[in-house]
């Protein structure tokens, strides 16, 4: 099992940790560099599987000291919480993610279809 962990920035901030975990087998070359850039455009361009769907959570917590000194966060300030199982289009898992997002960068958006049959 390989174990991911990145800090996402935008414009120089960091605004996410993000730590993933992927079966080994599912990804046997995957390189430190392939990490930096999209391990799903890799998947998809090298090893033509394609990551598809996700099951994902989403909630707050207070931060750690491991947020507050990676995201900048005061001791009283939160965290927002993402987690998720990522899925290939065969339906099998490919990655567990979690990802520590600052509280001033968590926006949650989404459409819903409430005529779906």
């Amino acid at each position: 099992m390989y174990q991911i962990k990145r800090l996402r920035l935008i414009d120089d901030k960091p605004i996410i940790i993000e730590t993933g975990y992927i079966p080994i087998k599912l990804a046997p070359e995957l390189s430190a560099d392939t990490v930096r850039e999209s391990i799903f455009n890799y998947i998809d361009e090298k090893e033509h599987k394609r990551v598809s769907k996700s099951f994902m959570s989403i909630m707050t917590e207070p931060s750690t000291k491991e947020d507050q000194q990676l995201l900048n966060l005061k001791p009283n300030e939160p965290v927002g919480i993402m987690s998720g199982t990522f899925f290939l289009d065969d339906g099998t898992p490919f990655e567990f993610s979690t990802m520590r997002v600052h509280y001033q960068y968590l926006n949650y958006n989404t459409f819903i279809n409430l005529n779906a049959e």
